[in-house]
Formats: C-alpha cells, structure tokens, sequence
C-alpha cells in the first residue's frame, strides 16, 4: 500500500515456484543435470553453499552489483532463520 516504505525483497525460501523436471533434460544437458542436482541437495540439506553453486549454474553472468551486494545478504542467508525448515 506504501511502496515508498520498501528498499527491497528478499525471498526465504528459493522454492516458491513449483518445480518441473524434465528426464529428456537431465539425460542430455549437464548444464540442466548440476542444476537440478544442486536444487535438490539446496533444498534437502538447507545448504547455503549448494545454493550458491547452483545460482552459478543457473545464473553464470552476475549483475553488475552482485559483489558488493551478496556480503550484506549473506548474513541473512546464515542466520538459524535464514533456511526455514518446513
């Protein structure tokens, strides 16, 4: 209702779009293989580390401000609240 009041988003959980997986795709594309695999083990393990090699996979060229922004996020990522555990 005041957008003005808002400096920005941040997702708690990187598994608010369904998932859809492709068997044609992990048999022919390394590329999709690592991508997924990393999802699940993010996702099973609450694995911080994961998630950022999958976000590599997924997205290799960075925003231009992804060096200077990610040290300010990370604690969030870290903190017990950071990875809900549902």
């Amino acid at each position: 209702m005041e957008p003005e009041l808002v400096s920005g988003i941040v997702e708690i959980n990187p598994f608010t779009k369904t998932q859809k997986i492709s068997l044609g795709g992990l048999l022919r594309i390394r590329r999709y293989r690592q991508g997924m695999t990393r999802l699940l083990g993010t996702q099973l393990l609450k694995n911080l580390g994961l998630w950022m090699r999958y976000l590599d996979v997924a997205y290799p060229a960075k925003p231009a401000d992804y060096a200077s922004t990610w040290p300010r996020c990370r604690p969030s990522c870290v903190s017990p609240a950071g990875w809900p555990s549902s």
